[in-house]
This record gives structure tokens, sequence and C-alpha cells, in this order.
């Protein structure tokens, strides 16, 4: 079976975007691309605080785990959140996840969270070299050209993204 193949057959995708609202937001083209690709795919967000606040509006996203990643500006530094969300992590039986970062983070923190978690395949974009962390692969190098949801668009192979987020009356 091939990494596509894989990929198709993932029907619980869990979606990391850990830093702010904005990211969150830029990032929900893809989201959205990764839950109508597969019928029946669910898709859990592991955000910020701000990150998860915005799970109401986006009715692509099944379930949310709020996370205060201590490798992110302002974040909490509580060995015990880490437990508690690597805890999370493997209850939720993911069949992969997607890192979404900015050009100037790294994924790999992350990375090693979701393959202390179990989860079998992980995709991000990655300027270092991930030996043994994306288990499925990450995208090198990521070019420096590509910025923000063109990038996040990019590389779950869409063309015609469009910001989603409804605003109830």
């Amino acid at each position: 079976m091939t990494e596509r193949q894989h990929w198709k057959h993932a029907r619980k995708i869990l979606c990391i975007r850990l830093d702010n609202m904005g990211d969150v937001l830029m990032t929900t083209p893809a989201m959205r691309a990764l839950k109508t690709a597969v019928p029946g795919r669910s898709i859990t967000l592991l955000a910020s605080p701000a990150g998860v606040a915005l799970a109401p509006h986006m009715p692509f996203v099944d379930s949310t785990i709020t996370y205060n990643a201590p490798w992110l500006k302002n974040a909490d530094n509580c060995p015990m959140a880490d437990e508690q969300t690597l805890q999370a992590l493997r209850a939720g039986h993911f069949d992969a996840a997607v890192i979404f970062t900015v050009y100037s983070q790294s994924p790999l923190p992350a990375a090693l969270l979701c393959r202390l978690a179990g989860i079998p395949m992980t995709l991000a974009y990655c300027r270092e070299n991930p030996i043994g962390y994306c288990q499925t692969g990450c995208l090198r190098p990521s070019p420096s050209w590509l910025r923000g949801m063109k990038c996040n668009a990019n590389w779950i192979w869409l063309r015609r993204c469009r910001l989603f987020l409804p605003i109830p009356a």
C-alpha cells in the first residue's frame, strides 16, 4: 500500500496547531479539506486555549484537545499538563496527525508527542532532519517563499482554498 493509500484509509486525524488563534484560522481550509477528503473521517484539533476557542465556528472539527505547549511563547511549563495531553492523545487512537506550523517553527516537538502517543502516521513541513520523528514523512525543505495558508494548503494537495468561518447571526 502506498503512503497516499494509507492516508486515504486514515479515519481519525489529529490536526495540530499550537500557536495563536489567527494561525488556527489560517489553517481552516486545510483542516476542512482533510475532513471532506474521506467520508466518515473525524478531525480532532490539538491547539492552545486561544485556538480551541475557534472550534465552535469550525463545523468540520469534531473534537478538541487543549494544550499549552511548553516550547511556544507564553506557554505554561507544567509537566503534568504534558502527561495529561499525552494520555488524551493515546486515548484518541488516532490514525494520523498533521502538524501545522509557520516557517519559523519546528514541528519536531509535536512530532515527538505524536510518536510517544503511538500515532502511526505524521505529516509536517520540517527544516531539520526529522530522522525517526515523522513516521510517514516530513516534507523537506520548507520553502521560504511558501507562507501561511498557502503552505498549509499546498502540502495536502489543495489548489483552491478559502477561509471558512461561519459567523452566527
